[in-house]
């Protein structure tokens, strides 16, 4: 089989993963790909920030730049946190393996 770089596989067997490509294909009746995992962890972000601080922008900003590697938010594509330029640390590259149609995690050989 091939092999691909992405942040998330709907083939990914941890939980929280099960549940989300679950209840996704439930909703949209097909399956989710890396971007709208991607998505789910950017909507559940800003809403961790909202229940921590409340509709403030200034506050929500602060919350997101004080993630860091221990305080992160703990998403499906990776622990998301944010260097001092407001790029996105922690998100999981994993290697992928294309295989009758399906794209698995590749194990280390």
């Amino acid at each position: 089989g091939a092999y691909v770089g992405m942040s998330f596989t709907p083939e990914d067997p941890s939980p929280a993963a099960r549940k989300f490509v679950a209840a996704f294909k439930k909703k949209f009746n097909t399956v989710p790909d890396a971007h709208a995992a991607l998505a789910y962890d950017a909507t559940q972000l800003v809403a961790q920030a909202l229940r921590e601080k409340g509709p403030d922008r200034r506050a929500i900003r602060d919350y997101l730049r004080s993630l860091n590697r221990e305080t992160a938010y703990a998403g499906l594509t990776g622990p998301a946190f944010f260097e001092d330029t407001g790029d996105p640390v922690g998100i999981r590259f994993r290697v992928l393996r294309a295989h009758n149609g399906l794209l698995t995690i590749a194990e280390a050989k």
